[in-house]
């Protein structure tokens, strides 16, 4: 928990019927959040820090008692909620790669952890497009993609029409 950290002696306190030294640490946060919960036993435990703590130390046969103000639960999601907001924004961003085929098409594939999505432009019909006076992002949204061929060795044990079904149907997101 962030905030200082301070550690005092508690004297005279028994514990377990003996007297002695016993140290107690406690944890705040600047003083601002009140003390309400005592690391006891092996739980935590509710209780009033001013008048508890020799209870504390005569009740559990420990020498080390961690005294923690706690945060309200939204403060934790406050602290958390960057970083999930963050892998959230990263997850969402797609990976593009563009390949270059020996047939002259030049392959995009955009892919994000739902879907993944393949598309093949001529390079004809890119040189048209680069080669033409209205801008670029305009012309480029007028490009469509041809249909992709299947490969020899893809999808094995389709019948030509299955496969040709298939791949219009790829194709058509």
């Amino acid at each position: 928990l962030p905030g200082a950290t301070e550690t005092f002696e508690v004297r005279g306190a028994k514990l377990a019927g003996e007297g002695g030294i016993y140290r107690v640490s406690l944890i705040t946060d600047g003083g601002e959040q009140p003390i309400t919960h005592v690391w006891a036993g092996g739980y935590w435990r509710q209780r009033d820090l001013t008048v508890r703590i020799n209870e504390f130390l005569a009740d559990w046969e420990r020498d080390t008692l961690t005294i923690v103000s706690f945060y309200p639960w939204y403060r934790y999601l406050l602290l958390v909620a960057p970083l999930l907001l963050g892998l959230l924004l990263w997850s969402l961003l797609p990976i593009v790669t563009l390949t270059l085929q020996k047939g002259g098409n030049l392959t995009v594939r955009r892919r994000t952890w739902w879907r993944v999505t393949t598309h093949a432009y001529p390079l004809s019909a890119i040189e048209a497009v680069l080669l033409e006076p209205r801008p670029l992002r305009s012309a480029l949204l007028h490009l469509r993609p041809v249909a992709l061929a299947p490969r020899p060795h893809a999808l094995p044990g389709l019948t030509p029409r299955t496969r040709a079904r298939l791949i219009a149907l790829i194709n058509a997101f």
